[in-house]
């Protein structure tokens, strides 16, 4: 069972890696320029070198990006609001009963691939989707065992 739930979640991963545009991390729009010009002028002369490190070396902008990713890609909104609860219940019940091999490939691989990629791709949070179906199984049963 958990070679074929890594055997698609891997084949889900590739088809979305190669139907999916990558969002630019280093690119700076002339909006966010402009934020950063008014965000440099707030600070004080004796922070400018921290606010030049902070707002225009390229390592704090791609940790930026990552985290905007990161968070828009794990947004519950795209879930009905009825298999959040189980949803919440199967991850506590997989922790708890140390099934860590569902999670290294079915959680981790999409996450940090969506995250690199970012949030705006065609399939959405597709390769995600077995992830989030086989935790809710587990509420599931977990609810209707006790």
């Amino acid at each position: 069972m958990k070679q074929i739930l890594n055997s698609i979640v891997v084949i889900l991963v590739i088809f979305q890696i190669l139907n999916s545009s990558p969002s630019k991390l280093f690119y700076y729009s002339e909006v966010q320029n402009i934020e950063i010009s008014q965000r440099m002028a707030a600070y004080p002369p004796s922070l400018y070198r921290l606010a030049n490190i902070l707002e225009h070396r390229s390592e704090s902008l791609l940790l930026y990006r990552l985290k905007s990713n990161f968070f828009s890609i794990l947004n519950l909104n795209s879930l009905p609001f009825y298999l959040i609860p189980f949803l919440v219940i199967g991850i506590f019940h997989q922790f708890s009963k140390f099934k860590f091999s569902y999670f290294i490939i079915p959680l981790l691989l999409p996450l940090v691939v969506l995250t690199i990629l970012g949030p705006s791709q065609p399939h959405a949070n597709l390769s995600l989707y077995p992830f989030l179906t086989i935790s809710c199984i587990y509420g599931i049963i977990a609810m209707v065992k006790k």
